[in-house]
């Protein structure tokens, strides 16, 4: 499985990819513009992501705007509705008004933080992105 995580806090970023890396390879980004370049770049050369894990809270450029991009990128790029990447976010903004920005923007689900191991794989698990081990 190709896995970006994005994360303006390293901390968070080695975490997930320390859970995660079992699954397959992972791609780190610290910056908004610079993962969804990389994104692009992926359906560019038909290697898209199967699974990235997004911040909400960001300077320069959120989330949701990342979000936005991404899943503005396939439609650019004509990805079916049942390729899309699994994009999940994952932070500390526990509020209905970020939560449904989040929905809007076709977010595949949505994390509060604090994150522990066994609640990713679960709700990986729930959707269908990996298997039970």
């Amino acid at each position: 499985m190709k896995i970006m995580v994005v994360d303006d806090d390293e901390t968070s970023v080695e975490m997930i990819c320390a859970i995660l890396s079992k699954y397959g390879t992972c791609d780190k980004y610290y910056e908004g513009l610079k993962a969804v370049n990389a994104f692009e770049r992926s359906l560019e050369e038909n290697k898209p992501y199967d699974l990235v894990t997004l911040d909400l809270a960001m300077p320069e450029m959120n989330g949701i705007e990342v979000l936005a991009g991404m899943r503005d990128l396939e439609l650019d790029y004509g990805v079916d509705l049942l390729d899309q990447s699994n994009i999940i976010m994952i932070t500390i903004l526990n509020e209905p008004i970020a939560y449904n920005a989040a929905q809007a923007a076709e977010c595949t689900d949505y994390i509060v933080k604090p994150l522990n191991k066994e609640r990713l794989l679960n709700r990986l698990r729930i959707l269908g992105i990996i298997e039970e081990d």
